[in-house]
């Protein structure tokens, strides 16, 4: 990406600070900044002189290639990070080492190697700090004795732990901060543990399946502090409970498995007292109740996210929470839950330094006491909705503000009605950020009434909504302020005209609407799920009921 016939400088270099510059490049898309290191020599060095911005570069490898001795090498290459996906590695000599270098991070995803290969690689790739052996990546020759040292490296991510590649790590990353293995067998346990205990003085993040080997070999690592931890225990919940209590300094948390009650959690907040962060992942599940009570243990807690098990979609039932707590969360996620109608919504409206809130596939059994609450959220910025399920609609919308909310993201395959929908819409008149999605009663009518409700709107999203070429046709008449419009998937808009002329940034992906096929598969997949969610939140209802009422 050098080129010796660049202009010195198409403005003089010393009219705008550097760092004025990198804040306005820092704004472009990727294919604008790729162009604006082809602009001029001062322009690609001061791009070139940051890695936030370079850390957008990323050098990909064809798929399906392999990659040995006669390939002819990269050249002239400005990237920091490289990208091999889908390709099987045979040699890297003699090319590698021109550019390798030059790396920061390496990804590999489905990726087939040697592991003297492998090695061999990441000798020549001096600077590298961050390592990804991603997805069904196959490291072979795990039996080969080698040894390899990156003094730089701080992040090293497994898909899969490749025992080989552990053992010849365990003592060359002295600054290893991060580590993540999302699965690992016992026969390399060994040769990970050994790794923790070589970086127990720098390893402030660590993904981990929790065993007991693995809780006795943390228990002897007296310099072990961290602060952010995944874990994931199969059928004992004490494992975890133990972890936390052998690592007190955490501040971020993120648990998977079984036998997660609210005593558990209450449990884990006395003994983290400085929690922030706390991600639960439900496995396993059945119809039982959540007591959200713990929250009282973790005062300090601003991000919350609950999952139920995502394989099974069985929904995790969230009890009364006492309506006069106030919570300092600014962050709540809700996904596969059955939300109670009452009690839960007026905490919610309590929960004045929300700024965040996500529900996804959720059971939402009071439609307009939720609205209310959206309404009482004074700090709320982001709001999502996505698949959730709503019993029944009452006949009138409920109405409400909320000023402060600037991206909202929609996302109803059951219908919502167009009533309602409006009314939600014009809920949040400051909206800067827009996105819909599978929502079919989302059309060109209700466009018309956005234009003229929303002054402040830069970024507009839609996808699979029931728009037609009326939109576009809207659009290039009333531009209003928009920077951004993406039309994806939309099965009756069929160009986007001039529209590229009216507004900066237009993404157009059509709908197939060639293969009959897909299209009554896709119109079979969205009655299948308005079965399920329907069934699934009849069941809920009931059992949630006579458990309510006993």
């Amino acid at each position: 990406m050098s080129n010796t016939n660049l202009q010195t400088s198409v403005l003089d270099p010393g009219r705008f600070p550097s760092e004025l510059l990198e804040h306005i490049f820092r704004h472009l898309a990727l294919r604008d900044l790729k162009s604006a290191l082809l602009v001029c020599r001062h322009w690609r060095d001061r791009i070139g002189a940051s890695s936030t911005l370079m850390g957008r570069v990323v050098l990909r490898f064809p798929k399906d290639r392999p990659l040995d001795r006669r390939h002819p090498g990269v050249w002239h290459v400005m990237a920091r990070r490289a990208r091999l996906e889908r390709c099987s590695v045979l040699s890297v000599e003699p090319w590698w080492a021109a550019f390798g270098s030059k790396l920061v991070r390496i990804d590999l995803s489905m990726v087939t190697v040697d592991l003297p290969v492998l090695l061999a690689m990441l000798r020549q790739t001096t600077n590298l700090r961050e390592l990804d052996v991603g997805y069904s990546t196959v490291v072979k020759g795990e039996d080969f004795d080698g040894d390899l040292r990156l003094n730089s490296l701080e992040v090293l991510l497994f898909h899969r732990a490749s025992p080989g590649l552990v053992k010849a790590l365990k003592n060359g990353c002295p600054r290893l901060k991060r580590l993540s293995v999302t699965h690992h067998t016992a026969p390399g346990e060994p040769y990970l543990l050994e790794l923790v205990q070589t970086v127990q003085g720098t390893l402030k993040v660590l993904k981990l399946r929790l065993t007991d080997t693995v809780l006795e070999a943390v228990s002897e690592m007296d310099q072990l502090k961290l602060t952010n931890a995944w874990v994931q225990h199969c059928n004992d919940v004490l494992l975890t409970v133990q972890f936390c209590r052998l690592q007190p300094t955490l501040t971020t948390l993120s648990v998977f498995g079984r036998d997660i009650t609210g005593s558990i959690l209450a449990e884990i907040g006395e003994l983290l007292t400085n929690l922030k962060h706390l991600s639960v992942c439900f496995a396993g599940i059945d119809h039982e109740t959540l007591s959200m009570d713990f929250l009282r243990t973790m005062p300090k807690l601003e991000s919350l996210h609950l999952l139920g098990d995502p394989h099974t979609r069985r929904f995790k039932h969230l009890q009364p929470i006492d309506p006069s707590r106030r919570a300092n969360l600014k962050s709540l996620q809700l996904k596969y839950l059955s939300v109670h109608p009452d009690e839960t919504w007026q905490f919610l409206a309590r929960s004045h330094r929300i700024q965040t809130l996500s529900l996804a596939f959720c059971h939402l059994q009071n439609w307009p006491q939720f609205a209310q609450a959206l309404g009482r959220l004074p700090s709320l910025k982001q709001l999502t909705l996505h698949y959730n399920t709503v019993l029944a609609w009452p006949q009138t919308p409920a109405r409400f503000t909320n000023a402060t909310t600037k991206a909202l993201t929609l996302s109803f395959p059951i219908p919502i009605p167009k009533n309602h929908l409006d009314s939600l819409l014009y809920s949040f008149p400051n909206l800067s950020e827009l996105n819909l999605a599978d929502t079919r009663t989302f059309d060109d009518a209700t466009i018309q009434h956005l234009s003229h409700r929303f002054a402040k709107l830069r970024k507009l999203t839609i996808k699979s909504c029931f728009i037609t070429d009326d939109t576009v046709r809207h659009f290039c008449q009333h531009p209003g302020q928009l920077e951004r419009l993406e039309l994806r998937t939309n099965s009756r808009v069929s160009s986007v005209g001039r529209l590229e002329e009216k507004i900066d940034t237009v993404v157009f992906v059509p709908a197939e609407t060639g293969n009959r096929f897909r299209v009554f598969e896709s119109r079979l997949v969205w009655i299948c799920w308005v079965v399920v969610f329907a069934f699934a939140f009849a069941f809920d209802y009931y059992y949630f009921s006579e458990n309510y009422h006993q």
